[in-house]
């Protein structure tokens, strides 16, 4: 029998645009984006 794997990736990390800068995605009422899909991940 095989086993199959899930993987999720919250899609949150390092930014692409400048080096070494942390992406937080949106930010409401104090907030994270990041925080709350690292969270659930």
């Amino acid at each position: 029998m095989s086993q199959s794997r899930i993987c999720l990736d919250a899609g949150h990390g390092m930014s692409n645009v400048v080096a070494g800068r942390f992406d937080p995605g949106a930010v409401a009422g104090g907030v994270r984006e990041a925080d709350v899909s690292l969270d659930w991940a």
